[in-house]
């Protein structure tokens, strides 16, 4: 926004008139008074809104070719600018020296308010620029009572008239300065270097005396940018005297580019110090094992795989890697497990406690998959410890496994082992809701020798799932597992079930409402269409009698009533209708009938 004070050609007129009229040691005054570092005039209506020259200070009789006095214009400025001295910040106005003035003012705003003193309150004064023969302008060192970014407007005048001149945005702030010594580095990260660090010194230049200070109390802050795009960046307060250290984590995905940083004290920024970053790219990794070899173990005995973990320097050398976690694999099973226990120290070492398998095979130690691998890093090679001249291997086997509508489970074992025997003469069932995972012991089967095809039955809790043999390790065995078996029939509920009250005047119905539920795999879904049986059992008796039937509708809801003669047990039961489901009842509520 351009502030301009224009000053109509009759009040220049009134002005000059007045002037004409002072006193002469008054006039003599008026030009030749000694000019402090700032003078300023009373504000007024004198030449226009808010700008009354009281006092301006008398251009020199001679600068150029030509005086104030020979002007035929009204004096034009050429440059003004705010320039930064050793003494302090300084307001330049160069004017046309065809056309010299006979003194210049300086305004100051904040935006188009007036600036006002450290109390908020009071506006400024006008100020008057002195004029400097040597640099051949009119010149105004600052030393204003409140640190801010001000618009000036300036205004030169002559006999013939007042020209106004704007210069916005004047930074009279205190100026963050870099120490040149600041440094950025690495000048390479890797592995062993993930971050870049900004360490050095800010320093505030005053405007008012041209001195740098440490910040104090001033709030002050540093950045510290990686190449544009790269989102890398950080920022920090610097302390009282002005040191600062700060760092951004470097991704190994990095490329390389240009690191920045400036400081910044309210909307003042300082010049910025630079450092390319190079990458060198990933490190070599390794596993070392203590032993490649065991031999004449028994199986199921524990056995401790120890080891170290490393990847190579910038020197070519192996240095330890800390906190990486490790998979294991096992003899004869294809799959990777994790133990939170297997994780390297310090010192890049490692220990996966195992047991000696059951027959001759290899025990390998790999990365965990759960652990993310540094992207400064290449994966280290899974390695192997081989075991050999193993001893009592188990054989467990589950054949033509069915269910039927009790939940009872049915099937044929064949169990053997190198010496006809198996630990503590039991073989465990376990059952798993997915064949993976969660595996549950049901109980155990008594076996005091090798059997083939022999009949098992048993009630399960879950009538689709999936079911193995397991005996445990014991001195001179390893833990075995059977093959994984599975059967299915929907597993149904009948909830609700229960009568509202359980004392009934006698001969009266008694309604009991409630819901049928199956599912497979996934959620619980509703049995529409389908029907309940109400049973009762007398009390003292132990026959249930049947009483009476209803039908589920769209919503799986039954409601099913019977006449209650006597005092006794209700409950409701779903029967299933073919090989698909399994039976279910509800709670058996004992009523008074009185």
């Amino acid at each position: 926004m351009r502030i301009r004070t224009a000053i109509p050609a009759a009040v220049a007129a009134a002005a000059l008139t007045a002037l004409a009229a002072l006193p002469a040691q008054a006039a003599t005054a008026a030009t030749n008074s000694p000019t402090a570092r700032l003078t300023s005039s009373t504000r007024g209506t004198g030449l226009g809104p808010g700008h009354l020259f009281a006092k301006p200070q008398a251009a020199p009789r001679h600068h150029g070719l030509v005086t104030a006095d020979d002007a035929t214009a009204a004096p034009q400025f050429t440059t003004v600018t705010a320039d930064r001295t050793a003494s302090g910040l300084v307001l330049k106005a160069v004017l046309d020296a065809a056309d010299p003035a006979s003194g210049v003012t300086a305004d100051f705003y904040v935006g188009a308010n007036p600036a006002t003193d450290k109390d908020g309150t009071t506006p400024l004064p006008t100020y008057n620029l002195t004029w400097n023969d040597t640099d051949g302008a009119w010149e105004l060192p600052l030393d204003l009572p409140v640190y801010n970014t001000y618009n000036v407007v300036l205004h030169a005048t002559n006999q013939v008239g007042t020209t106004p001149y704007d210069l916005n945005d004047v930074a009279f702030v205190l100026q963050p300065q870099l120490d040149p010594a600041t440094t950025i580095g690495p000048a390479t990260v890797d592995y062993a270097h993930q971050s870049v660090t900004a360490t050095g010194k800010v320093t505030l230049w005053d405007p008012r005396t041209g001195q740098s200070q440490a910040p104090g109390t001033t709030y002050t802050v540093v950045y510290l940018n990686g190449p544009a795009g790269s989102g890398l960046g950080t920022w920090g307060t610097v302390a009282a005297d002005g040191s600062f250290s700060l760092s951004v984590g470097v991704p190994g995905t990095f490329a390389g580019g240009l690191f920045q940083a400036y400081a910044q004290t309210g909307n003042a920024s300082s010049d910025s110090v630079s450092r390319a970053v190079n990458t060198r790219g990933q490190s070599a990794t390794r596993i070392v094992l203590d032993h490649t070899a065991v031999s004449g173990g028994t199986a199921g005995r524990s056995y401790t795989v120890g080891g170290v973990v490393q990847y190579q320097a910038a020197d070519g050398s192996w240095a330890p890697l800390t906190g990486v976690h490790l998979d294991y694999q096992s003899p004869g099973d294809p799959g990777w497990y994790s133990d939170w226990n297997a994780i390297t120290d310090g010192n890049g070492r490692f220990s996966v406690s195992t047991t000696v398998p059951a027959a001759p095979g290899t025990f390998s130690v790999r990365p965990s998959s759960i652990w993310t691998w540094s992207p400064y890093l290449t994966s280290a090679a899974a390695v192997h410890v081989a075991f050999s001249s193993i001893h009592q291997v188990v054989t467990l086997h589950l054949d033509a496994a069915s269910i039927d509508e009790y939940s009872d489970l049915s099937a044929y074992q064949t169990v053997s082992s190198t010496n006809n025997r198996v630990p503590g003469n039991k073989v465990y069932l376990l059952a798993s809701p997915n064949g993976k995972t969660g595996w549950k012991n049901l109980g155990y089967i008594p076996v005091t020798s090798n059997v083939w095809e022999q009949n098992i039955s048993g009630w399960v809790p879950n009538p689709h799932g999936w079911y193995r043999l397991y005996t445990p390790a014991a001195t001179g065995y390893s833990a075995t597992y059977g093959n994984i078996v599975h059967v299915f029939r929907y597993e149904t509920i009948v909830t609700g079930g229960k009568p509202a009250h359980t004392t009934i005047a006698k001969n009266h119905y008694l309604t009991i409402g409630g819901h049928v539920y199956y599912r497979g795999y996934g959620s619980w879904q509703v049995l529409k269409g389908t029907h309940v049986y109400l049973f009762f059992r007398p009390t003292g008796s132990k026959q249930w009698q049947y009483v009476s039937t209803a039908r589920t509708d769209s919503h799986g809801f039954f409601r099913v009533s019977g006449k209650a003669t006597r005092s006794g047990t209700w409950e409701v039961a779903w029967f299933t209708p073919n090989q698909w489901y399994v039976d279910s009842w509800g709670p058996n509520t004992w009523v008074r009938a009185s």
